[in-house]
């Protein structure tokens, strides 16, 4: 809403000054151009609320979408590597340095192999959304739709017109769902991240014994800081960062953990209860999905036809950061490991 009444305001500002240079003799012409900007934009607005059906067959799938981005306004759009950076922090949340408790729960063996599972899973279920949002904007004649839009547009033009009626239901069910999710990952990702802020000051008798929740409220200036970088291009080099250093936690695992272990891995046990199998299975999709930002990431590409590929390389390295910080970590300190994994590093690292 808010989105829409400033793209409201800048309309009526932009037709009063396209108003008084019609009138004024000593401007260009191609002030007609502008002039014609809020038509368009009121136009989209519309499109946006009002789905219909504009082309089918040939015509919706030759739809340049990549082209109509650029054409609707200034956009910062983020190459490849910039896409993959975001889409790999996206998916990797606080569940990655608690995964080796979740194997725990199922066996070891038994976890990578469901790990490696549930993260093709995810590849699959993020390219039907991604595809199917893209054939959508050719049908519908649109750049770009949000994930509670295209659930709305989907419903609206569906083979069943008795739902369409729902639509609107139905996109805010959605936006619901994505804000518990993601609200929900990022307090656990706080949580976890204070933790290990204590852990390191309190041992290195920095500061004296405090509750974790001092150290959670001192987040949150941070916290709000770089929630307030709007823009998917200047958080890419923050994602990136963060990557390498997940990428150094995975192989401190495997070189701690390889030194810590007691037994082969051939000694755990294959598989566990049904129970601890459900709730492996739970934290490790918890871990890898990151599904609400997969459509925003695909808006915000300067070759969004190339998102295909961005999904098969990053979800490649999430499972594998996953998996090697589960096998490895779960091998290493076995039914006595805590979390997060940083936590059975030894003190001199």
């Amino acid at each position: 809403m808010m989105r829409q009444s400033i793209g409201l305001l800048q309309s009526n500002n932009s037709s009063e000054v396209n108003h008084l240079s019609r009138a004024d003799p000593s401007k260009p012409k191609n002030d007609s151009v502008e002039a014609s900007r809020p038509a368009a934009s009121a136009a989209t607005r519309s499109a946006r609320t009002n789905f219909v059906i504009k082309a089918t067959g040939e015509e919706a799938r030759n739809y340049d979408y990549a082209a109509a981005r650029l054409q609707a306004g200034p956009i910062k759009t983020t190459n490849f590597i910039e896409a993959v950076g975001n889409l790999i922090k996206t998916c990797l949340g606080g569940g990655v340095v608690g995964i080796h408790a979740a194997y725990k729960k199922c066996g070891l063996f038994t976890g990578l192999l469901i790990n490696i599972l549930a993260g093709m899973m995810l590849i699959h279920s993020k390219y039907i959304l991604v595809s199917s949002a893209q054939l959508m904007y050719g049908r519908l004649q649109l750049p770009s739709l949000t994930f509670p839009e295209l659930a709305e547009a989907s419903l609206k033009t569906g083979p069943f017109p008795k739902l369409t009626k729902y639509g609107h239901i139905f996109r805010y069910m959605v936006d619901a769902t994505l804000c518990i999710n993601i609200f929900g990952s990022c307090s656990v990702y706080s949580v976890i991240v204070a933790r290990a802020i204590k852990q390191i000051l309190e041992e290195a008798q920095v500061v004296g014994e405090a509750s974790i929740r001092i150290y959670t409220a001192c987040m949150i200036i941070p916290c709000i800081l770089i929630a307030m970088i709007l823009s998917l291009k200047y958080l890419a080099p923050f994602s990136i960062m963060a990557n390498i250093l997940l990428i150094l936690l995975a192989f401190s695992t495997i070189y701690y953990g390889s030194k810590a272990a007691t037994k082969s891995p051939t000694e755990f046990p294959l598989i566990k209860d049904a129970e601890g199998f459900f709730e492996f299975l739970g934290v490790c999709i918890f871990s890898m999905e990151g599904m609400g930002m997969s459509l925003p990431i695909e808006n915000h590409m300067k070759e969004p036809k190339k998102f295909p590929l961005v999904i098969c390389t990053g979800m490649t390295a999430v499972i594998s950061i996953v998996g090697t910080i589960g096998f490895f970590g779960y091998w290493g300190y076995g039914e006595e490991a805590r979390t997060p994994i940083t936590m059975n590093f030894p003190w001199e690292v």
